[in-house]
């Protein structure tokens, strides 16, 4: 899914749940079908979630929102799509994830493990899988996008939430090659909160 119709006016975006739901209804979508397999939700897909690029420009994005999509992918599909999200970004651009995150609570509901991925069903691991923060962070960051929010904890932490989403919230900024830091607004902006950081903003929502 990505925005046709960006607004006109600089705008800073809640890293909480709200304001995700804020910055789509604000926008005109189309619709691009990315036939990548996945056992649980597109098993003849045509296309391995490993070796997928992205069809997108280099640089044409500002931001890139994986809303339930690393929950449904294993440990190399993750890396992958952590390298192929890193040449559409702009410099400054962000990657807005959720994820079932193992740091709290929730590890005894993904009973198997496989490489750096929990699962909760054996025989279709994709229904629902889990990851440490840190090997997001390290992934990310390895790739030229390092932490610059969360992780914020979802509804599935019970009491700790601090989303309305069932899942946790991770935030990826790319780093600006000139200044050599991730963030032009790191300094001025409060750590729960990030700057859309363009006077026209380009996004591209991934959903299973």
């Amino acid at each position: 899914m990505r925005s046709t119709s960006p607004p006109k006016s600089t705008g800073r975006s809640a890293c909480r749940a709200y304001g995700v739901r804020v910055f789509l209804r604000r926008r005109r979508f189309a619709l691009d079908f990315l036939d990548i397999r996945n056992d649980a939700y597109n098993p003849d897909g045509r296309y391995l979630a490993t070796a997928y690029a992205l069809p997108y420009p280099d640089q044409s994005l500002d931001v890139v929102f994986l809303i339930s999509v690393f929950t449904h992918m294993l440990t190399d599909e993750v890396r992958n799509y952590a390298k192929q999200i890193e040449p559409v970004l702009r410099p400054g651009g962000r990657s807005f994830l959720t994820a079932y995150l193992l740091d709290r609570d929730t590890a005894k509901q993904f009973g198997f493990r496989a490489q750096e991925h929990s699962y909760a069903d054996e025989s279709v691991p994709r229904i629902a899988v889990a990851y440490n923060s840190g090997f997001l962070s390290s992934t990310f960051a390895a790739n030229g996008m390092p932490l610059s929010c969360g992780p914020l904890w979802g509804t599935v932490h019970g009491s700790l939430a601090q989303t309305a989403l069932d899942h946790d919230l991770m935030v990826f900024t790319k780093r600006d090659q000139q200044f050599g830091r991730s963030n032009m607004y790191a300094d001025s902006v409060a750590p729960s909160r990030v700057a859309c950081g363009a006077a026209s903003c380009a996004a591209v929502l991934l959903a299973p």
